[in-house]
């Protein structure tokens, strides 16, 4: 019955979210006892090394807290909303096939990859649009500007890059810090507590046009 339908789609909901609690990866790097700790913390956060040059740890931890939040929540929110669990196994599964090494033929590795760049791009535009709805329009729009002018890329070039240019500029240009959480902010993991402030941030967004659809529909 619908009960059972109920039940089993927050089951397939919650069994889909992740690997892990993106929150708690970023809350380990601050919580870590000592320096080794916290890098193994960021190294299993930005899925590697961390790299010496301050300014480019700093651009790959943007990268890697965007990119995993696309891939363990927002991919997923999205898929469920519009296919249910099939649309949110399917995500899943793409993602996990994509990133382990499993012996696949080069046809499927292929398949694998083209399927999850399909089911990522509508997601990362939304993210996008969300971002400039919780911080500032004006600064992802420019973002989109200088990306689109220096790479020659239109709107449907079918990658991440988009979002994560608007990440990068919102992040180091300062302009999310318009709240006392964010004006506190110091230190070399600023980048990293801020990116995440805009993630959860986003994800507000989302949650409120969800919860308005649905009003809509139980409306109607």
């Amino acid at each position: 019955g619908q009960l059972g339908e109920f039940i089993l789609a927050i089951a397939i909901l919650i069994l889909t979210f992740g690997p892990r609690d993106l929150d708690i990866d970023v809350r380990r790097i601050f919580t870590a006892d000592d320096e080794e700790e916290q890098k193994e913390a960021l190294e299993t956060l930005l899925g590697g090394p961390a790299p010496e040059d301050p300014e480019a740890c700093q651009t790959d931890a943007i990268n890697a807290v965007f990119l995993k939040a696309l891939k363990r929540w927002f991919g997923i929110i999205f898929w469920f909303a519009v296919l249910g669990i099939y649309g949110a196994l399917l995500y899943r599964l793409a993602v996990w096939l994509t990133g382990n090494d499993f012996d696949l033929f080069d046809e499927q590795k292929e398949l694998t990859i083209r399927l999850c760049k399909i089911m990522e791009w509508p997601v990362a535009q939304l993210m996008t649009l969300s971002l400039a709805i919780a911080t500032d329009v004006d600064s992802v729009y420019r973002a989109w500007k200088t990306y689109h002018d220096e790479r020659g890329h239109g709107l449907f070039e079918g990658n991440n890059e988009l979002m994560l240019t608007s990440a990068r500029c919102i992040v180091k240009s300062g302009r999310a810090q318009n709240d006392g959480y964010a004006d506190q902010l110091q230190g070399p993991m600023a980048t990293i507590k801020l990116s995440m402030d805009l993630v959860w941030r986003s994800l507000g967004v989302w949650a409120t046009v969800l919860a308005i659809l649905l009003l809509i529909n139980v409306i109607a």
